[in-house]
């Protein structure tokens, strides 16, 4: 594993991209946080409704952070997570 990261904003409509360019690096998001919410990184869809979106491009979304941390506040993520 190379570059471990921490993603703030996982409701946000950016992240499926984010999360699919990560793929293929050699990077890894190790920890995730929606602010103020605990979210369910099993449980992520894709976000294909959204029209202006570049989807995963047929990954699965909860794969694509299998593993990863879940944080409800950011600082707590820059301050404890191995990023």
């Amino acid at each position: 594993m190379g570059v471990k990261i921490g993603y703030v904003g996982v409701d946000h409509h950016h992240r499926d991209p984010y999360f699919a360019v990560a793929s293929e690096l050699d990077a890894t998001v190790t920890a995730v946080c929606e602010p103020g919410r605990r979210v369910d990184v099993d449980n992520l869809t894709a976000m294909d409704d959204r029209p202006d979106e570049v989807t995963t491009e047929g990954q699965d979304a909860a794969d694509l952070v299998a593993g990863a941390e879940v944080y409800e506040d950011p600082h707590r993520l820059a301050s404890e997570a191995d990023v």
